[in-house]
């Protein structure tokens, strides 16, 4: 329950960064686009993961199993020729 700043919370790992206040749309924005870049089934997936492991401890084998399925996709196959052709993914406009 203590209290910290955000220099200590990015040193312990529980942030990524630490932005002055002009700088937090910037950064938020950034992050969003990069995220709307990712495939939205591998997406959909990854919250769910993080959902679950918050709330109890999952095994070593259900969670490379989650991690795994997304990449088996056919949005991971579309996304992964679209890096290689340099083009746009198929799901972003």
């Amino acid at each position: 329950g203590e209290l910290i700043d955000g220099v200590t919370a990015l040193q312990l790992g529980l942030v990524n960064a630490v932005v002055t206040p002009e700088r937090l749309a910037d950064t938020a924005d950034a992050w969003a686009r990069s995220l709307a870049e990712g495939g939205p089934k591998a997406l959909a997936t990854t919250k769910d993961l993080l959902r679950r492991c918050s709330r109890h401890a999952l095994s070593v084998e259900e969670l490379a199993r989650a991690s795994a399925e997304p990449r088996l996709t056919d949005e991971c196959r579309h996304g992964l020729a679209a890096f290689f052709d340099k083009k746009p993914a198929p799901w972003t406009n």
